[in-house]
């Protein structure tokens, strides 16, 4: 759900939609608020039972659009390219039945087979 509100909301600042974009936007800081609340609620559920963790709540406020913000990049990247490089190789897709292979200058070749 924050992924969508979170594109929307970069859609609706894009067009000049200001008020929409921040109310849309504003989910995050909310799913933030909610990371906090529940990392307090665990730290002080733990202590009670003599376990203590060095963890700071405002981090995990953090994580809601920093994880969103990273998944809209991936998403925008995979709508603008055709190519992938995975373990020194790189795959550029031509079409669902074509894709051509570059193997990077550190991979060697496999073995040839018997």
């Amino acid at each position: 759900m924050s992924l969508s509100f979170g594109l929307l909301g970069v859609v609706a600042l894009i067009t000049g939609q200001w008020v929409a974009g921040g109310l849309l936007l504003s989910s995050w800081v909310i799913a933030g608020l909610g990371s906090v609340a529940v990392c307090r609620g665990a730290r002080h559920r733990l202590a009670i039972h003599g376990f203590t963790i060095a963890q700071h709540a405002w981090a995990q406020a953090l994580w809601t659009p920093a994880v969103t913000a990273l998944v809209l990049t991936n998403i925008a990247v995979s709508w603008t390219t055709r190519t992938i490089a995975w373990r020194g190789i790189t795959y550029t897709m031509l079409s669902p039945q074509h894709v051509v292979v570059r193997r990077g200058p550190r991979v060697p070749a496999p073995p040839p087979q018997a």
